[in-house]
């Protein structure tokens, strides 16, 4: 479990500093892409939080095949800590472990009543 544990907080924390310096680069290469032209000496500009949390989208979307496979190791079967992990790969993974430690207590607690 320690190793899942490690491995979940280094994904978690490089897929938040990639969106972030991703985004920055991107916007440093072209800084008018977020950039709407509306008409002559109009325009509007969108936020960097749009790119940063596409980005963040795209990425959490490898976190889930990723946890879909422990998922599989472990037995555990639960399309809502997918689904969680979409909108956010740190409360995803937070009840993957949750689900983890109740299966392998009960398991414990099984093995010990027999």
């Amino acid at each position: 479990m320690t190793r899942l544990i490690i491995k979940y907080s280094v994904l978690v924390v490089s897929s938040i500093v990639v969106a972030r310096l991703l985004s920055a680069t991107i916007l440093t290469i072209w800084p008018d892409l977020l950039t709407i032209n509306i008409s002559e000496g109009v325009s509007r500009k969108l936020g960097e939080g749009y790119l940063e949390t596409g980005i963040s989208y795209s990425l959490n979307i490898i976190i889930i095949f990723l946890l879909s496979k422990d998922m599989k190791k472990e037995n555990i079967k639960s399309v809502p800590i997918l689904i969680m992990t979409f909108f956010s790969s740190l409360v995803g993974i937070i009840f993957f472990f949750l689900t983890l430690a109740n299966n392998k207590l009960n398991s414990r607690q099984i093995d010990s009543h027999e």
